[in-house]
């Protein structure tokens, strides 16, 4: 009988200690954010965040790097501050109208509504609607604030998705063909990610001229990867301001 109680008083430790050593391996990696630019590389797991040194989510965010040649299920996170990136994001126009002229061309948001017009309704932030090529839609946003917003856009064969975010949403965006193109609040906001066929294709951003940015994979001179948004700023940076410009090597 006595045996019989040690036996399973021993199968009550193993499995105390298992759980222990279970718990151990699963349990979040801690992360202590005390300065900007502070840098971890992890790998795909969960993890907890401890603000240090006055450091908090009202002045600082998390930018997400995936590192393909390291590892796949690798990612770089970095600390940024988001006092100056924030001020410009609010500068962000919130369309009442969008147009998709055609397959090559971006978006055309106005803030102007058009009559007898299909209208689109967003109701919460993450909402997503399609405009196909071609098309004209009114917008409506329902119940909630829309200061501090922006719509994404993201472009597929038939036109674009349209996404309701608040801009201090950090965006994913993950490219799966060449040319594919988003515009999003800002570079700092946003995570890329892209088909593993697609590693070694450039990523290229250009100011939108509504305060947002567009970031398509694929060059124009290269890959033929059209954008509009190029179109514009080639436009604007005239002489002047090129002449400004400071390089980090000698031309």
């Amino acid at each position: 009988m006595k045996s019989l109680y040690f036996f399973f008083i021993l199968i009550l430790f193993c499995n105390g200690f298992a759980q222990s050593n279970n718990n151990e391996q699963i349990r979040p990696f801690l992360m202590s954010l005390d300065h900007y630019n502070q840098t971890y590389i992890i790998k795909t797991q969960s993890f907890r965040l401890r603000w240090l040194n006055g450091l908090t989510q009202d002045n600082a965010f998390l930018i997400f790097e995936d590192i393909p040649c390291l590892n796949n299920d690798s990612a770089r996170i970095m600390v940024s501050s988001s006092a100056e990136q924030q001020k410009v994001i609010t500068d962000i126009e919130l369309p009442n109208s969008v147009y998709i002229p055609d397959k090559n061309s971006n978006p055309e948001p106005s803030q102007t509504q058009v009559a007898n017009t299909k209208e689109i309704v967003f109701e919460n932030y993450g909402d997503e609607k399609l405009v196909i090529t071609g098309e004209r839609v009114n917008i409506r946003y329902k119940n909630l604030p829309s200061e501090n917003t922006f719509i994404k856009y993201r472009s597929v064969e038939e036109g674009y998705f349209l996404q309701w975010l608040e801009t201090k949403t950090v965006t994913p965006v993950k490219f799966d063909q060449l040319c594919q193109s988003f515009i999003v609040a800002s570079p700092s906001k946003t995570i890329i990610m892209f088909d593993e066929s697609l590693r070694y294709d450039q990523i290229v951003w250009t100011p939108f001229g509504n305060g947002q940015w567009e970031v398509r994979i694929g060059t124009h001179d290269r890959e033929g990867c059209k954008s509009e948004a190029l179109d514009k700023i080639n436009k604007l940076q005239t002489k002047e301001y090129k002449n400004s410009r400071k390089y980090l090597i000698k031309k």
